[in-house]
């Protein structure tokens, strides 16, 4: 998973706000609230990998779980037979 949130990040847009051409006055509003817009998508698809990691990793620890459960199990019923 870690290699997948890696690749994510890298192929993520950077924004550099200095090559977004000027615009007139009136329309300085719009800039801020598309870049702001930007950020906003940008932190949200973060949120949503730091969670997509955690869930993963709960997985891993119950894959692990069973795996053992699984071994105990086998080991029990080979003692019963």
């Amino acid at each position: 998973m870690s290699d997948a949130w890696k690749k994510l990040s890298e192929n993520m847009p950077v924004i550099d706000s200095r090559k977004i051409p000027a615009l007139k006055t009136k329309d300085i509003d719009a800039r801020n609230w598309l870049l702001s817009l930007i950020k906003s998508y940008r932190q949200t698809i973060n949120a949503i990998m730091v969670h997509l990691q955690e869930i993963y990793n709960i997985l891993l620890i119950q894959r692990d779980f069973l795996d053992k459960l699984k071994s105990a199990l086998l080991d029990l019923t080979e003692e019963l037979a």
